[in-house]
């Protein structure tokens, strides 16, 4: 009950917040709202720079140019409070508000704060702006941050140098107009088409940002084993005449994948990043590959979010220079692998394991 009362007198002080109190500078850093597409109509959505300063408490609003009914905002943190918010649509926008609470545990880990999973449902363009509002232990506003304006800003991989914002013009050899030579995927892909490894969600889209899926994933290394003999699929879920059939009837009797408790495999669904860590951890090792790289992964603030059974995985994934963090301070385990960062993966894994 306590806890209870607690979220609700929270939220009570966000709604004073908005309604009456006048905008005010950040004075902890100069925090941006940024956020990673995750496919057609989703983006991963965190806040940076917040100077390692607990907040307790959330409140944004972003504001779409169309109309998106439909909206959600899922929560990252499964423990975080985040009461039921009905998109607002009128005069041809979309105002989505967003409230996070966690009781007496701080959302943020460091100086980032991933807040969850934006859906509109189809394709949008993400506000230059969002308003923000952020609470302390003691319910307090963050060093004046009270509907304050921030910055929305795409994030874009240290390596590239330049925003991945595409143009309609194919890029050398490739015949995807979303891939040019100065997105820092470019050389993945690349490499992934060439070596027939990936192919295009069109003939002329290759959907860097789209999440890749689990029966892709296996599919992907059955096409690098060259397409063995393989058995049946026992899984409720995997009929006999898909793509992923044969893939994933190797891949379960080589030990590299395995369904869950209650007979599926799930295919079609969006693979995580420490899900393709632990399967990529399996296959090296059917391979005989080197797998004794190790790094620690007390580094990435959301560390503690890593599952059991793919600890070691990620230790030796981001060990051996398979993979890095979403931003410079979070790994973000269970968010989606998009097919960018699998082409990255497998290159890199071309490179240094198999090698």
């Amino acid at each position: 009950m306590k806890r209870r009362n607690k979220l609700l007198w929270i939220l009570v002080i966000l709604s004073v917040i908005v309604s009456g109190l006048s905008g005010a500078a950040f004075g902890i850093s100069d925090p941006v709202l940024t956020y990673t597409a995750s496919g057609t109509g989703s983006a991963l959505v965190y806040i940076e720079g917040l100077d390692g300063t607990d907040v307790y408490a959330v409140q944004l609003e972003l504001t779409f140019a169309g109309a998106y009914p439909d909206a959600k905002f899922t929560a990252y943190d499964s423990t975080a409070y985040q009461p039921e918010r009905a998109p607002v649509v009128q005069d041809g926008t979309t105002t989505l508000t967003v409230y996070l609470v966690n009781g007496d545990k701080p959302l943020t880990r460091g100086r980032t704060l991933t807040l969850g999973t934006l859906s509109l449902g189809e394709s949008f363009t993400m506000p230059a702006t969002a308003k923000l509002s952020a609470l302390d232990e003691a319910s307090r506003p963050l060093a004046g941050v009270d509907e304050a304006t921030v910055e929305v800003r795409r994030h874009v991989d240290p390596s590239s140098g330049s925003s991945p914002t595409p143009t309609p013009t194919p890029a050398g050899n490739l015949p995807f107009t979303d891939v040019e030579s100065r997105h820092w995927f470019y050389q993945a892909v690349k490499f992934a088409y060439e070596n027939k490894l990936m192919s295009g969600m069109t003939a002329t889209g290759f959907a860097p940002d789209t999440p890749t899926n689990r029966g892709m994933i296996v599919a992907i290394l059955y096409r690098m084993e060259g397409s063995p003999a393989a058995g049946r699929a026992d899984f409720a879920d995997v009929p006999e005449d898909k793509y992923y059939t044969k893939p994933i009837a190797w891949a379960t009797a080589k030990g590299i994948v395995s369904g869950y408790p209650n007979g599926t495999f799930e295919p079609e669904s969006n693979i995580t990043r420490e899900q393709l860590a632990a399967i990529l951890y399996r296959y090296a090792g059917y391979k005989g590959y080197d797998t004794a790289a190790r790094s620690g992964l007390a580094g990435f603030q959301d560390f503690v979010d890593v599952s059991a059974y793919a600890e070691d995985a990620l230790q030796w994934a981001t060990g051996a220079g398979l993979m890095s963090g979403v931003t410079k301070m979070t790994l973000v385990p269970k968010g989606p692998a998009t097919r960018a960062q699998v082409a990255s993966i497998l290159m890199r894994f071309a490179e240094t394991v198999a090698k």
